[in-house]
């Protein structure tokens, strides 16, 4: 199965955004801040494949979603390892 480049990025943005507002919210406390950051990267990821749906010549592709989770996934465990006490 070849996995295309695109799904890579979905993954790495949604990452970098998962990070960078769970630590922007990290007053919220850790399950907080997470989940802020799991949220708003989700809704990003489904924003941009709503934005796709509409444009001519693009679609909805639903394994976009899939990597964007992975990206918030692998994230929320890196999160959740540096953040223990």
């Amino acid at each position: 199965m070849k996995i295309g480049s695109d799904k890579f990025l979905h993954a790495g943005v949604c990452f970098v955004a998962t990070i960078v507002i769970s630590i922007a919210t990290y007053w919220l406390g850790q399950l907080g801040s997470i989940m802020c950051g799991s949220l708003f990267s989700l809704g990003l990821g489904i924003g941009k494949e709503y934005g796709d749906s509409k444009a001519v010549g693009n679609k909805f592709d639903i394994w976009d979603i899939v990597a964007d989770v992975v990206g918030i996934g692998l994230a929320v465990l890196i999160l959740v390892i540096g953040w223990r006490d």
